[in-house]
């Protein structure tokens, strides 16, 4: 992992501050624009609460809806919802890249993010266009609904319902490639890019801590939801599933739980109690920092891990790849962990009292898949008065942003310390 060193630093403060007035500036803007009939079928109206949901699930990439976008939007708003999904997934990438990434390297970074970004996704988008003419003989109606799924996919927005596509393995396995790119994080995709070179060349390479921790853990949830999955399911929303559809179907929505929110089912009410609380809490962890997905973020699991289980074998530091965790780094882990959960508790449970008629797990599910931009839903948004659909909005803006960039407003230099090992700074 590049260490960014004191006076170094891409971003302070104030771009800090410039990141969340832009956000909201754009959250405006797309608000009147969802608005404009220009965008709707005839006969239909959005209300400013509504668009101003819409706005905020669409630029914050969750993939939360409390209207219809197939038939309140024609084509033309389906497009504008397209670039917000983009304006959302490329731009919290580059400015959380660019976070953990040398001065030097900005410019050129930016453009490959860019470029891989775009590229994967009409990548997708000319996939899915081939495999869809039997459900969408007509060709806008293809080149639409194929732009819309893979920009859902790489930006981890979830909008789209994938229920049509979950007999096609061709179009289920390139939307689970898209997911994995909108989750893992693009310092692990320069990284895996650096190491392809160097072994063409016959060179040895060195992964980054960052690529080791966010990949390794990454893997370890997916792999870790996906029995769970199965295993609670394999006799209730699988069952009639043949092993082969059961796995596919369990990664699918294991991938997807990482911040994406597409669903091969209909209803996931049919899922059991059980697997929605497990799974509210895999949401919780999200996916890596520098990614397009939300969340407390890989990284800070992991270190608030190895700091319980250097305690539990009473070392006196927190030890990853022979480099020493900052002390600052293991609490500010603590603290955004904490915080989610304080933050998802508190929403649910206003939002609860507002509602007293509503099921609380129900509203705890869809809190959590709001505050972590994920999109999964048991349905009860639809019935949550507008109050509770305002602070949802409000709450997928700071999952958006993030957490830990908004600490970083009140963030404090501190002075350097002797430390008996090499201080290895990782991002969170």
């Amino acid at each position: 992992m590049i260490k960014i060193k004191d006076g170094k630093k891409i971003f302070e403060k104030r771009n800090i501050l410039k990141l969340v007035l832009s956000y909201i500036l754009f959250i405006l803007g797309a608000t009147l624009i969802l608005k404009l009939p220009i965008l709707l079928n005839e006969g239909q109206h959005v209300s400013l609460l509504d668009a101003f949901f819409m706005a905020n699930s669409s630029i914050a990439t969750t993939g939360l809806t409390i209207v219809d976008y197939t038939t309140t939007y024609n084509y033309l708003g389906w497009f504008v919802m397209i670039v917000l999904f983009n304006i959302g997934g490329i731009g919290i990438i580059l400015f959380n890249t660019l976070l953990v990434i040398l001065i030097g390297k900005r410019l050129n970074l930016i453009q490959n993010i860019i470029k891989y970004f775009l590229l994967l996704e009409l990548f997708g988008a000319f996939i899915f266009f081939i495999r869809m003419y039997d459900l969408f003989p007509n060709p806008l109606d293809r080149i639409m609904n194929a732009l819309f799924l893979s920009s859902s996919a790489i930006s981890g927005s979830g909008f789209y319902n994938t229920t049509i596509i979950n007999t096609d393995y061709i179009m289920m396995w390139t939307c689970c490639i898209l997911m994995i790119f909108s989750f893992i994080g693009y310092p692990v995709i320069l990284d895996f890019k650096g190491y392809i070179h160097a072994r063409k060349n016959h060179q040895k390479y060195k992964f980054s801590t960052f690529t080791k921790v966010s990949f390794n853990v990454n893997v370890v949830t997916v792999i870790a939801f996906m029995i769970i999955f199965i295993t609670l399911e394999f006799n209730n929303a699988l069952a009639g599933f043949t092993l082969f559809e059961k796995i596919n179907a369990g990664l699918y929505i294991s991938l997807s739980t990482k911040s994406v929110g597409l669903n091969l089912f209909t209803d996931i009410n049919t899922w059991l109690p059980l697997t929605l609380f497990i799974q509210s809490f895999f949401m919780l962890i999200g996916g890596a920092p520098s990614s397009a997905c939300g969340g407390i973020k890989t990284n800070a699991i992991y270190i608030v891990w190895c700091y319980l289980k250097s305690l539990f074998q009473d070392h006196k530091e927190t030890i990853i790849n022979n480099r020493k965790v900052p002390d600052k780094t293991i609490k500010l882990s603590f603290v955004i962990i904490l915080l989610f959960l304080l933050i998802s508790v508190i929403v649910t449970i206003i939002i609860s009292w507002l509602n007293p008629s509503l099921n609380l797990e129900s509203i705890w599910y869809d809190v959590v898949s709001g505050f972590t931009t994920t999109g999964f839903s048991t349905g009860v948004l639809g019935s949550f008065d507008s109050i509770s659909i305002f602070i949802m909005s409000i709450i997928m803006g700071i999952g958006r942003i993030g957490i830990l960039n908004l600490l970083m407003v009140f963030n404090q230099s501190q002075s350097k310390k002797q430390l008996a090992h090499i201080e290895q700074d990782i991002a969170i």
